[in-house]
């Protein structure tokens, strides 16, 4: 994760900007504008949201998060949906559908956000383990 300057969210709205020109440009020839990415292992978004598996994955094996099962097992769920969604919309080849699994995905980061200060809260991080992986949901 270190070194990458675009977060997450960034990344995903950026995203959906230049494919929204996109659809504004080209609608009327019912072309699908997603770049020039074959694979959704190619987005951008999709390998920081790998990153933020990753970073969660590596955060609830945590001796103090192995306590709760239901925070650590919903903190994967939400992670993995930031990757899926990605993955899903992107194999529609719909460029709307694409759009609005974006904002699931976005969503779900949020959702990880939301459960880091459920941990810091108990206890299972430090404020500076905090900071570093809420930036790395942004």
């Amino acid at each position: 994760m270190a070194g990458v300057s675009l977060y997450h969210g960034q990344i995903l709205k950026l995203l959906r900007h230049e494919i929204n020109l996109g659809i504004w440009a080209f609608r009327n020839l019912g072309i699908i504008i997603l770049g020039n990415y074959k694979k959704f292992e190619e987005l951008p978004c999709w390998q920081k949201s790998k990153e933020l598996c990753s970073a969660v994955y590596e955060l609830i094996n945590k001796v103090k998060f192995k306590r709760d099962l239901a925070l650590k097992d919903q903190m994967w769920k939400s992670a993995g949906s930031t990757m899926d969604n990605i993955a899903e919309g992107f194999d529609d080849g719909s460029t709307r559908e694409f759009i609005r699994f974006l904002g699931y995905s976005q969503r779900s980061s949020g959702e990880v956000q939301s459960q880091l200060y459920r941990a810091l809260d108990c206890g299972y991080i430090d404020q500076s383990e905090f900071k570093k992986r809420l930036q790395s949901c942004r």
